[in-house]
């Protein structure tokens, strides 16, 4: 983890405390949609966590503040969010 990424955790962390107790994976999401996506995180849905042997991989939507939604997975802790925008499909 670059010092970059620990101070925004930081950051982060000081701005939700007292507001909500997040774990650790949600800042870093929080984090990296902002940093990538220029998106503000305010809540995610369909959250699922799996435990696969020692790794634990995480899946669920993240919704933010403009209205645009994004998918996202981990298959393990030291990797980065797989992003993916959510669209709305017709059939």
């Amino acid at each position: 983890m670059t010092v970059k990424r620990i101070l925004g955790l930081m950051v982060i962390a000081a701005m939700t405390m007292g507001a909500q107790d997040e774990p650790l994976w949600k800042l870093e999401l929080r984090l990296q949609l902002q940093d990538d996506l220029k998106c503000d995180m305010i809540y995610t849905t369909n959250e699922r966590t799996l435990e696969l042997g020692t790794e634990t991989t995480l899946s669920g939507r993240a919704h933010c503040q403009d209205g645009r939604a994004f998918d996202y997975a981990r298959l393990r802790q030291q990797e980065r969010f797989k992003l993916t925008d959510c669209q709305p499909q017709v059939c």
